[in-house]
């Protein structure tokens, strides 16, 4: 006969003060410790989407700050311009 009993066997044989085996307290642990890891993974992935969405806000925001400032040069040409030609106007006037 073959009386070697498993470890799990024994695990499940002993019994904390509580009234539960040990398997079961470490079948409980192991339950939490997934639990806790799945939810660490989840927010990580619920990290990455928002940094995705707020790259993508910012390439938007740069691009948009680019074309503002090719506008604004414009702008200042035209108004350096017209200043001139205002400038050159009054003298013709004043003569």
């Amino acid at each position: 006969m073959n009386n070697h009993i498993s470890v799990d066997d024994q695990l499940k044989q002993i019994i904390t003060p509580s009234g539960k085996s040990v398997y079961h307290l470490q079948l409980q642990r192991a339950r939490i410790t997934a639990i806790v890891l799945a939810m660490a993974a989840i927010m990580s992935l619920i990290f990455v989407v928002f940094a995705f969405v707020q790259k993508a806000a910012a390439d938007q925001a740069r691009e948009q700050a680019i074309t503002n400032e090719t506008r604004a040069e414009q702008n200042a040409a035209i108004a350096q311009k017209l200043q001139i030609e205002l400038q050159q106007c009054r003298q013709l006037t004043t003569k």
